[in-house]
């Protein structure tokens, strides 16, 4: 009858919008928990960074945690002598495709994202992003996550952009500190030196 066709067209319209609702809010869940899961990872990445004395102990916390928060793999290069080299990576890795190769020596120079699902070189398997200090770009690091069909969320991206940044410092503070240790020792050889060199003046005169 007439009415029960009205009836069926209402709840077919309550339905729908019904089911738009729950899909915005799953999305919206799903939003929040990447956000919650990135911020815990920026904190704890923040704290373990914080206790890194030597370079090797940055790169592979970087490395690690890149990885993990892209469930996929990293790698971070470093500049050596004016030219990129492989630092370390999770998994240990120690070699890259020619493509790969370019859009990280893209990345570094220019200091801007390169390689996969970027405007540059978006061919290459790995995503590089600058490592940036406050003397310039020391290296990049690149990640290509689990599921190579998908785009980072945004939550994710800002994190791993957040874990290069904070990288660079620390890698800048340990190389400085490593020249501080360095120069010390260096000064120290001087003055024993010239102590030597004093005594056996003295002895000999």
């Amino acid at each position: 009858s007439p009415h029960e066709l009205f009836g069926l067209l209402i709840f077919l319209v309550v339905a729908a919008a019904t089911g738009s609702l729950a899909g915005r809010l799953r999305e919206q869940a799903n939003a929040t928990r990447e956000r919650a899961d990135a911020t815990q990872a920026l904190y704890e990445f923040s704290g373990k960074l914080s206790a890194a004395t030597k370079i090797d102990d940055v790169i592979w916390l970087l490395a690690a945690e890149s990885a993990a928060i892209v469930k996929g793999k990293s790698i971070i290069l470093l500049e050596q002598s004016h030219e990129l080299s492989i630092a370390g990576g999770w998994p240990p890795e120690d070699t890259l495709a020619t493509g790969d190769w370019a859009a990280a020596r893209w990345a570094h120079r220019n200091g801007e994202p390169a390689g996969r699902l970027t405007d540059t070189m978006p061919s290459a398997i790995y995503q590089f992003r600058p490592l940036i200090s406050s003397t310039g770009t020391v290296g990049v690091l690149g990640v290509t996550p689990g599921d190579e069909d998908e785009a980072l969320p945004s939550a994710t991206a800002s994190a791993l952009q957040s874990f290069a940044d904070q990288a660079a410092i620390a890698i800048e503070r340990t190389r400085l500190v490593e020249q501080a240790a360095e120069a010390a020792t260096t000064a120290e050889s001087e003055r024993l030196r010239g102590a030597l060199l004093s005594s056996i003046s003295h002895d000999l005169r």
